[in-house]
């Protein structure tokens, strides 16, 4: 394929060891865009960002530009896309891109289908382009590129959902490893995120347990208490004595009444199914 030999004579040029992996993602609302190839064959892109695609650059185990999302406008190409972020894409004479943000690359390019050329619409792109120095039979793949414009959308979940421990532990793995990873490993990672987000699903489809703060001051019982719940991930729940309800976990809480406040944790049983769980706690004396 003429792709590949002109990536491999890019490849003999490079200066330095870098892989820029450039996602561009783009299906109609509502349409699956494709499958994966490998571990995750039965998983499928919804796309929520019709007119946008994501970018991220590594250079060796690093990260010259973390994975973020970029919109585009009609008409434009790849390439007007890219030199519309704010990265500097620097071109030689024939408008290959050989440094980003002042970075010099050997840089081989492919996409949907082997294709590298820069300068047809966005729109054209179903999947992904990669710009990388890295080895192409060792580093290409669609769970890759899925991983990519996973990582991108991350900052775009929901707040409950990316305070989940399962999802706070495998973004974080994938977004560290991802730098490094070749097509096999990017699979794993990519399940990894799918699992954690097969946890999650299944944890927010349990029916949530009121909790019942029984707060005390003295002798006396105290209602029209402020509470603040805290869940592992971080995630904040605000309510009252009897307002809040929570799914299976561990948490923290802060109750407050006036100048007064009280501190401690709380277990949502794992089996709790809905069931009330109580909270007794006694506010510093007047």
């Amino acid at each position: 394929m003429a792709t590949k030999a002109k990536t491999r004579t890019l490849q003999s040029f490079a200066r330095k060891v870098v892989s820029i992996v450039l996602l561009v993602t783009l299906a109609t609302m509502g349409t699956p865009a494709f499958a994966l190839d490998t571990a995750v064959q039965q998983y499928t892109i919804t796309a929520k960002n019709a007119g946008s695609f994501a970018l991220v650059a590594t250079a060796g185990t690093n990260y010259v530009i973390e994975p973020e999302m970029v919109s585009y406008t009609s008409g434009q190409t790849i390439r007007q896309a890219l030199n519309a972020t704010g990265h500097v894409f620097s071109t030689n004479s024939t408008g290959w891109i050989y440094a980003i943000d002042g970075q010099d690359y050997g840089i081989s390019i492919f996409y949907d289908g082997g294709d590298w050329d820069l300068d047809v619409p966005a729109s054209t792109v179903q999947t992904a382009i990669v710009f990388t120095s890295n080895d192409y039979e060792e580093t290409y793949s669609e769970d890759a590129l899925l991983l990519a414009r996973k990582l991108a959308e991350q900052g775009n979940m929901d707040a409950e959902k990316a305070a989940f421990p399962a999802i706070i532990a495998a973004y974080d793995n994938a977004r560290t490893s991802f730098p490094v990873a070749d097509a096999a490993f990017a699979s794993e990672l990519l399940q990894g995120i799918l699992d954690a987000e097969a946890a999650y699903n299944a944890w927010y489809a349990k029916t949530p347990s009121p909790i019942r703060f029984n707060i005390t001051q003295g002798s006396a019982s105290v209602t029209g208490c402020t509470v603040t719940v805290t869940s592992e991930g971080g995630y904040v729940y605000t309510g009252s004595n009897t307002s809040l309800s929570l799914r299976a976990g561990a948490y923290t809480y802060v109750v407050r009444k006036g100048n007064y406040e009280v501190s401690g944790s709380l277990t949502v049983p794992a089996n709790a199914n809905g069931s009330t769980v109580t909270v007794t706690a006694e506010l510093p004396a007047q």
